[in-house]
């Protein structure tokens, strides 16, 4: 695997949209906590020369160690919109007191925010606005097009759709960014990214797998999808096992869920 090839039509116009707009000030790249590096879209970021502010949602489902460079957020969160809103200031202070210097009393700024599909855009607007006003979906491109949204006086952001721009060189960042959910399931064989989960979590997180599955640390990942099946009825008229019924039942529980906290930038140390 040395592509993710998925840039349908709609998405290509949406990259040409973002990169020709006009006026940015600022730019919020969203990221996944569990998995920084590997959910940076670095292709996307480096063609804006703007102040860049680096937030990493789903903080809540993550034990990667932190980086003071970067802000954690979790849709759980109730002081969110002062960190980032404090945070947008600091980067901006420089170019405020220069603009009052010159007279404009009340600069404003227009921000990007971009990042993979479906790592939580919408769903950090949505905490800065303090209510439900932009659309949020499981399913990856929810966002088709940009809007100009108006967070307070002095910031407005711009919403873009999650950008699949990002090259994948190695199949294992291609089963992690399907494990939180970046690439639709199509993409990568689902039978591969369960495995690849089965395998992970059973090296790094055995005590979270047995308390669950009631795995043992000799259990295959087929004896695992045979005991999950029997263990929740998943069997044909023939009573033989249904592996498509449990390999869906699997990928609902591993895919972006919150099972147990993870960092799934370990596997590669």
């Amino acid at each position: 695997m040395n592509k993710i090839n998925w840039f349908p039509g709609h998405m290509a116009k949406a990259l040409n949209n973002i990169l020709s707009t006009k006026k940015v000030d600022l730019v919020i790249q969203v990221l996944d906590a569990r998995a920084i590096e590997i959910s940076s879209n670095k292709e996307l970021i480096k063609n804006f020369n703007k102040p860049t502010i680096n937030i990493a949602m789903k903080s809540d489902l993550s034990i990667a160690k932190r980086d003071e460079n970067i802000i954690y957020v979790s849709k759980l969160d109730n002081n969110v919109k002062r960190i980032v809103i404090t945070a947008m200031n600091n980067l901006m202070k420089e170019k405020i007191v220069h603009l009052k210097e010159k007279g404009l009393l009340k600069p404003h700024f227009h921000c990007m925010i971009i990042g993979l599909p479906n790592l939580g855009k919408s769903t950090l607007i949505n905490l800065l606005l303090g209510r439900n006003k932009t659309e949020v979906s499981n399913k990856p491109g929810v966002t088709r097009h940009n809007s100009l949204i108006k967070i307070n006086d002095t910031f407005s952001i711009y919403d873009t759709p999650g950008i699949m721009s990002k090259n994948v060189n190695d199949i294992k960042e291609g089963y992690i960014l399907s494990l939180i959910n970046c690439v639709p399931q199509k993409i990568v064989p689902m039978e591969d990214v369960l495995e690849f989960a089965f395998e992970y979590y059973k090296k790094y997180f055995f005590n979270d797998m047995h308390k669950i599955f009631a795995i043992n640390k000799d259990t295959t990942f087929d004896n695992f999808v045979e005991t999950v099946s029997i263990k929740n009825n998943f069997l044909t008229n023939n009573a033989e096992i249904d592996i498509l019924r449990c390999h869906n039942y699997l990928y609902e529980k591993f895919v972006n869920s919150s099972l147990f906290k993870v960092n799934y930038e370990m596997i590669n140390k």
